[in-house]
């Protein structure tokens, strides 16, 4: 029996684990979620974000994660390319709890 169900337990993992990776990923342009190193200090992340000629929107309670614009396309490739380990839709970021992300309040820079 269980020989029989494996074909289709096998296709409907491809299928949905199609469909995770499809909706996780950023499209071209526009606001996405970069993970960075955990070790990677805040001063680090923001000279990703200026490498990457990327707006910040806000600075992750995660470690080393950041919200970020942008109206050019390329976003997450340019992101992979200063450092990020992975680049996320911000809506797939939520994850199945379905509240907003906490986000640490904005840098204030003394200068």
């Amino acid at each position: 029996m269980a020989r029989q169900l494996f074909p289709t337990v096998l296709l409907t993992m491809v299928v949905l684990g199609g469909i995770i990776v499809a909706t996780a990923l950023p499209s071209g342009r526009g606001t996405v979620v970069a993970v960075f190193s955990p070790l990677v200090d805040d001063a680090a992340l923001i000279s990703a974000v200026v490498k990457a000629d990327v707006r910040l929107v806000a600075i992750g309670s995660v470690p080393g994660t950041v919200v970020v614009y942008s109206d050019r396309s390329g976003v997450a490739g340019r992101l992979r390319r200063a450092g990020a380990l992975l680049v996320l839709n911000p809506m797939s970021a939520v994850g199945c709890g379905g509240s907003a992300p906490v986000f640490r309040p904005p840098l204030t820079f003394q200068g």
